[in-house]
């Protein structure tokens, strides 16, 4: 159990091993309508990435995010033009042709996360 700031409560934390690209799935149980916070630490060969992400939570009913084999979208990779990847909000974009296409890589043009993500990737 995490709190609104995402640190763990009581001691309490998720552990998750996987090889490869993947996703992990989180279903949390009695949380209320507000913002709130994921916190993420990575480990890979002695070295750790963190990463925060806030979001705000909505009574809205349940939303069951899209049934996909599209990769989610990873910094740094090389895409090519044409190469789909899901965004963190949970829809499908592509890479745009050149001269775009070395947009698709950097962090800057994430697709549907960050400012200029419509420079480099087409929602689909």
């Amino acid at each position: 159990m995490i709190d609104a700031m995402g640190y763990p409560v009581n001691g309490s934390n998720f552990t998750a091993d996987f090889t490869g690209n993947g996703a992990i799935k989180l279903v949390l149980d009695n949380v209320a309508e507000g913002k709130h916070s994921l916190r993420m630490i990575a480990e890979s060969k002695g070295e750790q990435v963190e990463s925060r992400h806030h979001f705000t939570l909505e009574e809205q009913g349940t939303v069951e995010p899209p049934v996909t084999d599209v990769p989610a979208y990873e910094a740094g990779k090389a895409y090519q033009a044409g190469d789909q990847v899901l965004g963190t909000d949970g829809n499908v974009y592509q890479c745009k042709p050149w001269p775009y296409t070395g947009w698709c890589a950097s962090a800057s043009y994430a697709p549907g996360s960050s400012q200029y993500w419509a420079d480099a990737w087409d929602k689909l």
